[in-house]
This record gives structure tokens, C-alpha cells and sequence, in this order.
């Protein structure tokens, strides 16, 4: 054993230590996570909460689209939802530890009346190991323990708490504390040495160090979505939280070191529910108030750097080393740490531990000069991008955000999105309408995508980082006359996108009857015009006398989980049901073919997948013998069970996404000529084409029937779709269309 420090013996936890207690509902959920706090207004103020968490329920439940309410609400909602979450969780902070105002001694005099005896429960084969290192200040370190305990994440972890030779209660009150390591230093060593310490005393088991400043208090979640994040990507080597003053205002969202060594904390002052602080992103480096740090790195590279001794810019090397060697630092939105900042160590750069932070300063420089050069030059505005490598920025507007479970529309938006990112570039989404699913929010946002709900917030962003805008892609006529004046006048010099998706005409679904005149003048005004179909891209071209028109339609990898014969019976239609034609295509289905069907004999469930039908039309369906299921997750489980592809549109223009999906799972096709337009040759390859019922309900009994048919039509889908839709070609495309000279960058 070291002579410089003892490690001493771990208090073994009690049963009741993983009992569980939900600090806003009141349900128990982990006994004696609350301090037992004399005060009463607490107890109060936990039932305030409890009501405001209904209150957000019911207001997510009038942005539903099921729900019918008058505009005064729907405005009224999303104003409440925008502007409440951060007050809520402001609510949440200051119940798990109230907030003072006075001065530290003034703290330190705070009558804590309860038992000091309590557990975190921590884990005997933990993923994650915690490093608190401490000096003094007990009441400090007390309260960033019991958030810790009152926190119920799931990963697996240890505790290592680092006491620096305080001179305080802190020792004998941590040996009260059970399922923590306490290491104590014999002299005073220092923040760098002491946390070099707790990493060796990490558990075999653990893959990841998390490094806690004793002055945070941790919010409920923290550590999970830490976990996830650094877990996924084994190039990630290091992931920071975002960390709140005690007022709710974002103090850190990531830092960033320009070329000639100076350093920005990034979003400090800043609403930590803004769209800039809510996606993941790379950044140059994270304050260690709170990292995780992947274990392997760490051992590989020895730890903080010793030069750095007693504190201070070791976070910010460790950071620097890691991308030096290949690994990503990265910046977690969902990971909330509340910072204390200054009561550990003050905040005065002239006395106390803080006075080593200048000298270092110059150490970092002086080590990373090379290194930097590579660096953003400081123009007065940080990068908020999701890669440090950012090619600029594609600002992407639809008019819904977009969901996977909604419609072929959100599946292209969404790849649309992802061929942006994978080209290097930074991919910013703002939509006419919010309404979306949390976790499709959750996965554009992990994924690096600035996804603004609030169109102010998007405006004041993007106008401080207007240089940055490659492109602007709007997807749909309505969101161009919504978006496109105000957007070109943001953005003067971007390349600009009109995605029409589908043509419009001067008497609707009549092809004949020439393009609308408001569509046609829109070339005039963009840079490329976006088309699904190359029949309407052509015809675009000759009507408009401009050669502007794309196509960029949507792409459909042959999926593995395939439709077989012997499991599969059925048909399935899958279309979203705010678009008229998929609604008046299924009625048409059900009224005019489904009796024939039954007639042949066919007795096979008819699945309809889709959302935006109310109840009373969904039960209209399915008592003509639909099966209505609404919006679904898995559609990979519906193809599976299904033997055909109904596509029975009369109306509606452009390629349809059912049919590339329907391709892609390997599952042949009955379609109408209007389900099948734009596809070309697509009738060759096993699709099945009637327009009259009788020969709609002949063609899908004898193809549902015979196997030899089945299994024909099958293959030739599989092979177009091999041929036809692949990813790489909507990619190049969309290179073609948003490249731009960057001499400056590159």
C-alpha cells in the first residue's frame, strides 16, 4: 500500500438501500433517497410538482393530432410546453437540494438534521465507476451523494470518493456512507492526483470512469444517457454533460479551443432547452464537472498529465490527446448535471488553487501549438455543429416533423437528412408543425440533427450563423411559400432547394390539363427544383423552358427480414391517411373489390397500416372487413406476415413510397397504373398492374393462390429494387445538388 494514501474498507449496503422512490409522483421507489429536511415548505413543494406533471400530460395531450380543440388551445399548448419544461425541471433541482443564496459559511452553518447513515447503491460488478474527488466543504459533497442516491439509473456503478486531507468533518462522515470506496489521501495533494488515484481503484468489470466534481448535483437520467452514448460508438472516447447553473441556465454545453489557444464554454447564459444545446455533436473538449471517459483511453494514455499538477486544463488535454489518437470527444444534451460552480474552488484566478489556471493555460498551449493550428479561427461566433470537421450548414424545412411510423414522406425526409450528415455537412430541420413522437425526436437529435420546434429561436440562430448556410431544402409546395422568401433573405448566398415532391396541375389529378402556374414559377426563383417521378421531372422542364428539374425519390435496401410463402397470407396496404388519395384508394378497395374477392373465396385478412383516420372512420372500415392498425413501429413484422402489396390509388401523382418499401421486403405487388406511376419499367419486374375491380380481385387471388406466380413476381421485385433504389445513387445526387466551392475551409 501506498505510503501517500489509505483506501479504506467499504460499508456493506442495506436491502433497503435499492428500494426505489419516484421524488414527484411520491410513489416509493428507493427508501431513504430524500434527506429527511425539517423544512415543511418541501414537502409542499413535491405535491406542486406532482401537479405540474399532469398538467404537461394534458397539454402533450391536446397537441395530439386525435384531438380536437380550437387554435386558441393548440397555440396556447405549445406556448406551455415550450415554455414549462425548463421551470419544471428548475422545480425538480431545487426539491432534490434547495438552493441557497447566502455565503459558503453561512452554508456550512445549514442545520442538517438527519441521519448522515445512508447507502448508494452501487454495484459489486459495476460498467461505470464514479471518481469524486473532494477537499473540505462536507456540506458540498453531502448533497452531491444524496442526489447521486436519489437518482434511479440503471447502468451498473461504483463510487470512488477521493478525500484530499480535509481538515473538516469529511472523513468521519464519509465512513457513515455505505457502498462507497473512500480514498484518503495523507497530505494534500491536489485535483489532478487525487483523481488519477480514484481511477485506480476502479473494479475489473468497469469499462468507464465517470469523473464528478463534489459541487454538481446529477439529475435523474444523467448517468444512463452517459452511458448509452459512449457505449454505442467504440470511436467515442470521451462524452460531457451538459451542466446547469442552480437558476436552470445552461452553463456548459461542451468547449470549444480556437486556433490561438483561447477557449470558449459554449452556450454559457443560454436556455439549455434551446435547439443549438439539444442535439449530440463532437466538440474540442468538456469540462470533467462531469465525463465519462472510456477506460481503455485512459489506461493507454496514463491518466490526467502530471504537468497540469495541482489542477486545472488537465480536462481539456486529456480531450486534445484523445482526438490526437483517434477517438471522438462528444457532447450528451440528455445527460442534465447541475454545477455549483466556484464552491469547491472559488472563482478568483488570483488566489487559491484557481491561480494555477493561467500558468496552465500557457502549458496547454505550449504542448498543442501544432495541433491547434488545424483549429477554428475565433470570428466572435462558435461552430454549433454536430462534426468539428463540418463542411456548413443544410438548413432542411418540411411541413411535419417527420416520423417513421407516419408515412413515406418522413422515411425520405429522414434519408434525405442522413445523406446530408454523411456528406459532411451539418444538418439544421425546422417544420411547419411540431407534432411528433419523442422518440423520433430522440433519434434525430442523438444523431447530430439541430431539430428547432419554435420558429424565433430558429431565426435568431441561423441569422448569427448565416455565412455557415450551404443550402436550404424545402420539402412540399406549402412549406416553400411558407419558408422560402424569409429563408433566401437569411440567407442570401445559400444554394436553394424547391423539393415539390409531387407536381401539381391546373385541374387537379388531370396531367392533361398542363402544371400549375404558381409551381412553374417557383423555378424561376431557386437554384434546383426536386421531383420524385422522372416522367414530371421532364415534363417540369419543358413546361417551365428551364433545365433545373432533379429527381430525387427515396431509397430502398433489400431488407433481410423477407416475406415467405409458407408464413406469410394475406394482403397489407400501408399509407398515411392525411393524404386524400391513400384514403379514397382503400374506400374504393373496400367497397368496390373486397366483395369480389370474397366471392372468388379468398379468406385472408386485409391489413391497413396508417395513421390520421378518426374513430368513427376506422370503424366504418373495419365493418367492411379491414383490419385498421393504425400507425406501426414495426413494419418489418406486418411485411413478414403479409403475401401482397395493395396499392389501389385512383388519384395523386409522383412515386409512391409504398411501393419501393413493399420492394425492398421482397413482397410482390397489385397495384392500380396510378399506384405504379413514375416506376418506368417497373411492370416487368413482377409487379401486377389492373384498373378495373374485377380484374384487381382476379389478379390478387391468383397471385395470393399459386406459388409459382408468387415466387416469380418476388425475385424480379428484389432484383429492381437492387438495381434501381439503392442508397448510393440518392446520395450522389443530392452531392451534386448542395456542393459548393469551400476554398476558405478546406
Amino acid at each position: 500500500m501506498s505510503s501517500d494514501f489509505l483506501v479504506l474498507p467499504k460499508r456493506p449496503l442495506n436491502p433497503s438501500d435499492f428500494v426505489e422512490f419516484d421524488l414527484v409522483s411520491g410513489v416509493r421507489k428507493r427508501a431513504g433517497a430524500l434527506p429527511r429536511f425539517t423544512d415543511p415548505l418541501l414537502t409542499d413543494k413535491i405535491k406542486k410538482l406532482a401537479i405540474i406533471s399532469r398538467l404537461l400530460k394534458s397539454l402533450t395531450r391536446w397537441l395530439s393530432p386525435k384531438f380536437t380543440h380550437g387554435s386558441t388551445q393548440r397555440r396556447m399548448a405549445r406556448t406551455l410546453v415550450t415554455t414549462l419544461p425548463r421551470h419544471f425541471r428548475n422545480q425538480i433541482i431545487s426539491a432534490l437540494a434547495p438552493t441557497f443564496t447566502g455565503n459558503a459559511q453561512s452554508l456550512q452553518n445549514v442545520n442538517y438534521s438527519m441521519d448522515q447513515g445512508f447507502g448508494l447503491p452501487t454495484s459489486s460488478d459495476p460498467l461505470v465507476t464514479i471518481v469524486i474527488p473532494i477537499y473540505n466543504n462536507w456540506w458540498v459533497t453531502y448533497r452531491c451523494l444524496r442526489a447521486l442516491q436519489s437518482n434511479s439509473d440503471s447502468t451498473p456503478y461504483e463510487v470512488v470518493v477521493v478525500d484530499d486531507a480535509s481538515s473538516d468533518q469529511t472523513m468521519d462522515a464519509l465512513q457513515s456512507i455505505r457502498g462507497i470506496t473512500v480514498v484518503r489521501n495523507l497530505t494534500n495533494a491536489g485535483y489532478l492526483t487525487s483523481t488519477n488515484r480514484g481511477a485506480d481503484q476502479s473494479s475489473k468489470s468497469s469499462k468507464y470512469l465517470i469523473l464528478l466534481n463534489n459541487d454538481t448535483e446529477p439529475v435523474d437520467g444523467w448517468l444512463d444517457n452517459l452511458y448509452q452514448a459512449i457505449n454505442k460508438d467504440e470511436t467515442v472516447g470521451i462524452v460531457g454533460s451538459a451542466l446547469i447553473y442552480p437558476n436552470g441556465v445552461l452553463q456548459e454545453a461542451g468547449g470549444q479551443i480556437f486556433a490561438g489557444g483561447n477557449a470558449w464554454n459554449l452556450g454559457r447564459g443560454a436556455n439549455p432547452l434551446s435547439a443549438q444545446f439539444t442535439f449530440a455533436r463532437e466538440v474540442d473538449y468538456c469540462s470533467a464537472a462531469s465525463v465519462i471517459v472510456r477506460k481503455t483511453f485512459w489506461v493507454e494514455v496514463g491518466g490526467f498529465d502530471s504537468r497540469y499538477i495541482p489542477a486545472y486544463c488537465e480536462d481539456s488535454d486529456l480531450a486534445l490527446t484523445a482526438w490526437s489518437l483517434g477517438y471522438k470527444v462528444m457532447y450528451e444534451p440528455k445527460s442534465w448535471v447541475i454545477h455549483h460552480e466556484g464552491l469547491s474552488h472559488g472563482k478568483s484566478t488570483d488566489s487559491g488553487l484557481k491561480k494555477h489556471q493561467i500558468a496552465n493555460n500557457r502549458k496547454l498551449f505550449a504542448k498543442w501549438e501544432v495541433d491547434l493550428r488545424n483549429h477554428w479561427e475565433d470570428v466572435g461566433v462558435p461552430r454549433f455543429e454536430a462534426t468539428r470537421s463540418s463542411k456548413g450548414i443544410v438548413v432542411v424545412c418540411d411541413r411535419q416533423l417527420p416520423s417513421l411510423t407516419r408515412d413515406a414522406g418522413s422515411i425520405r425526409t429522414v434519408q434525405i437528412i442522413r445523406h446530408i450528415q454523411a456528406l459532411g455537412y451539418h444538418a439544421v430541420l425546422v417544420c411547419m408543425d411540431n407534432s411528433t413522437t419523442q422518440v423520433d425526436l430522440d433519434s434525430l437529435r442523438s444523431t447530430g440533427v439541430e431539430v428547432h420546434q419554435d420558429f424565433d429561436d430558429f431565426h435568431n440562430s441561423i441569422s448569427l450563423r448565416s455565412e455557415r448556410v450551404r443550402a436550404i431544402w424545402t420539402i412540399r409546395q406549402e412549406v416553400y411559400d411558407f419558408f422560402g422568401e424569409r429563408l433566401k433573405q437569411l440567407a442570401p448566398t445559400a444554394i436553394f432547394i424547391a423539393d415539390l415532391m409531387d407536381l401539381k396541375y391546373r385541374e387537379e389529378y388531370n396531367p392533361n390539363s398542363g402544371i400549375a402556374h404558381f409551381q412553374l414559377k417557383i423555378a424561376n426563383r431557386v437554384d434546383h427544383v426536386i421531383l420524385v417521378s422522372e416522367v414530371e421531372a421532364q415534363e417540369f422542364n419543358r413546361q417551365s423552358k428551364t433545365n433545373k428539374t432533379s429527381v430525387v425519390w427515396a431509397e430502398y435496401e433489400p431488407q433481410k427480414s423477407e416475406s415467405n410463402w409458407e408464413d406469410s397470407r394475406g394482403l397489407v396496404f400501408v399509407g398515411g391517411f392525411r393524404h386524400l388519395p391513400n384514403l379514397e384508394g382503400i374506400e374504393w378497395f373496400a367497397d368496390q373489390v373486397l366483395p369480389l374477392l370474397n366471392q372468388l373465396g379468398l379468406r385472408a385478412p386485409i391489413r391497413v397500416v396508417g395513421s390520421g383516420l378518426d374513430a368513427q372512420k376506422i370503424a366504418e372500415l373495419e365493418g367492411k372487413g379491414l383490419q385498421m392498425l393504425g400507425g406501426v413501429e414495426d413494419l418489418a413484422a406486418i411485411y413478414k406476415q403479409s403475401r401482397i402489396a395493395l396499392v389501389p390509388l385512383l388519384n395523386g401523382s409522383g412515386r409512391k413510397g409504398k411501393v419501393g418499401e413493399a420492394l425492398s421486403f421482397g413482397i410482390p405487388i397489385v397495384s392500380t397504373s396510378v399506384g405504379i406511376e413514375g416506376f418506368g419499367d417497373i411492370m416487368s419486374s413482377g409487379v401486377v398492374v389492373a384498373d378495373a375491380p374485377t380484374e384487381l380481385a382476379k389478379s390478387i387471388y391468383g397471385l395470393h393462390e399459386n406459388y409459382d406466380l408468387w415466387k416469380r413476381a418476388s425475385e424480379l421485385g428484389k432484383e429492381y429494387c437492387v438495381s434501381n433504389l439503392s442508397s448510393l445513387a440518392m446520395r450522389n445526387e443530392i452531392s451534386r445538388l448542395i456542393s459548393v466551392e469551400l476554398a476558405s475551409d478546406e
